[in-house]
């Protein structure tokens, strides 16, 4: 993708987001060191897509009191 001005950058669409596997989870924490930001997400301690819609499913199966 080439851009010309700035203009060409703001217009630009945003990349569709991939789901996130152990494998993006494992990426993630190798190349953590080159990143600023979430220690969280740098020690992988974020959900995979089947993890949190096992956790959502369970979470609105739970009656409430």
């Amino acid at each position: 993708m080439s851009f010309k001005n700035l203009n060409d950058v703001i217009d630009a669409p945003a990349p569709i987001p991939s789901n996130i596997t152990d494998k993006t989870k494992e990426v993630t924490q190798a190349e953590s060191h080159r990143f600023r930001g979430s220690v969280r997400i740098a020690l992988g301690k974020f959900y995979t897509d089947e993890e949190y819609e096992a956790r959502r499913k369970r979470i609105l199966n739970t009656p409430l009191p």
